[in-house]
């Protein structure tokens, strides 16, 4: 094999390489959905819906509350799309226990029942949407679930940004030690708590 054939297998591995750095990043930014429901034909249904919408997502599916929670134990996931009713509970007892978790994924539940209580209870649970099964459309789905996740991010980078501002106010930047303000604010909890 001459120098040159080598050269040019040389850089030939290293474009390989590059490219299935570059395939793996973009795999990595795709957002990862958990689909729960009890009916396996439905999963393939929102399964082909979302393909047919051109939503490019990482899927997991779960048929029951406690098969979802070992996939929620062992994996972290952009958004969740939650059937209402299933075998071994309702979809609020998945929102019970996401509410105590720090980061939770995006919700969007799916359903046959048009009850206005349950769709409100729901929203209050911060669920991003609330579709009925009969009237699935694989575009709304995706825009539910890109503008749950765009919202979340969104309400996480504002809460980054208060943290900071919020220790820039407190500490010197240069220093990091603290700063008039700290103090003043310490000072006013001792005085209440001491009165």
């Amino acid at each position: 094999m001459s120098i040159t054939n080598l050269k040019g297998l040389m850089r030939d591995v290293v474009l390989l390489s590059q490219t299935q750095t570059q395939m793996q990043t973009v795999v990595n930014m795709l957002p990862k959905i958990l689909l729960v429901d009890d009916d396996d034909v439905f999963l393939e249904v929102i399964d082909r819906a979302l393909n047919k919408a051109g939503f490019n997502s990482e899927r997991s599916s779960a048929s029951s509350l406690s098969e979802a929670y070992s996939l929620l134990a062992a994996d972290t996931f952009d958004c969740i799309l939650l059937d209402h009713k299933l075998d071994d509970g309702d979809a609020f007892t998945l929102l019970d226990k996401l509410a105590e978790t720090e980061n939770s994924p995006v919700v969007v539940i799916l359903t046959n029942n048009d009850d206005v209580n349950i769709a409100v209870r729901a929203m209050k649970y911060g669920v991003v949407d609330f579709i009925n099964k009969n009237k699935l459309d694989g575009q709304k789905l995706k825009e539910a679930i890109e503008n749950g996740i765009e919202g979340r991010n969104r309400h996480r980078a504002l809460e980054r940004e208060k943290d900071a501002l919020q220790r820039m106010s407190f500490y010197d930047e240069l220093t990091g030690l603290a700063n008039r303000h700290l103090l003043a604010d310490r000072l006013t909890q001792a005085i209440k708590s001491a009165e």
